[in-house]
């Protein structure tokens, strides 16, 4: 096992290949059974898994790949705009490690947000739901601005 918790070995120093590239994108395909659309979602960190809208939470991304942490960064650079999954497959392990970790790669930025209790409100607003009565009794009405 490799030291960042990949569960199947990859020889450091080598290029990682075509078949470990398949596998970043099986495991992958784990995140498939648990995406939700946005207003879906929970309030708190959730990651955009394609391009089709489809999020899961921050828990469920972590669960699918625990103990595949170079499979993860491998996934994320592949296809990207930056790398096509060629270029991740003859990457070596810490040639995946590096460009993940270059500051002109930003995952965060392509792949997490957070979706906040607005968030929850204004979907639940542009859907017709009524929201929390006794949340819009407990506020505060705005004050008018002094002149």
């Amino acid at each position: 096992m490799a030291h960042d918790g990949t569960q199947e070995a990859v020889h450091e120093g080598l290029p990682v290949g075509a078949a470990f590239v398949e596998r970043a994108h099986r495991i992958a395909d784990g995140l498939n059974g648990r995406a939700m659309d946005w207003t879906e979602l929970p309030v708190g960190g959730c990651f955009r898994i394609n391009d089709m809208g489809d999020y899961v939470t921050a828990e469920s991304w972590d669960e699918v790949w625990e103990g595949h942490r170079l499979e993860e960064q491998a996934w994320m650079l592949c296809d990207n705009g930056q790398y096509s999954a060629a270029d991740v497959e003859a990457m070596t392990p810490e040639g995946i490690r590096a460009a993940y970790e270059d500051p002109d790669f930003q995952p965060d930025y392509a792949f997490y947000t957070e979706r906040y209790d607005w968030d929850v409100e204004a979907d639940r607003a542009a859907a017709g739901v009524p929201g929390d009565p006794a949340a819009a009794c407990a506020a505060p009405a705005p004050s008018a601005p002094a002149r």
